[in-house]
């Protein structure tokens, strides 16, 4: 996520393939696609969430596709907001 705000979209996409399915993906993909309709931008559901599912790369892409465009920046901050909170969430209930 850090390498994505640099940004080095590359790098970005080398260690979320390291990752491979995060636990929080369903969390952020409930989450997002609940943001884009409402904000009215549902046309981003298949790209961000193909089959249902969270799109890490996806979401890197759009960033890149969109950068210094204002484009879709509060929409793209808000999904990001949804990634680091739901995984603080999740950081938080491991260490209960």
């Amino acid at each position: 996520m850090m390498h994505r705000r640099e940004p080095d979209y590359w790098n970005a996409k080398y260690w979320f393939n390291r990752v491979g399915q995060h636990g929080a993906y369903p969390v952020i993909a409930g989450r997002v696609k609940v943001l884009l309709k409402l904000r009215q931008q549902e046309e981003l559901t298949g790209e961000l969430l193909p089959g249902g599912r969270w799109s890490p790369h996806a979401f890197v892409d759009l960033c890149e596709r969109t950068a210094g465009s204002g484009q879709l920046d509060e929409t793209l901050r808000q999904i990001q907001q949804i990634e680091f909170q739901v995984l603080l969430e999740q950081f938080c209930e491991g260490a209960e």
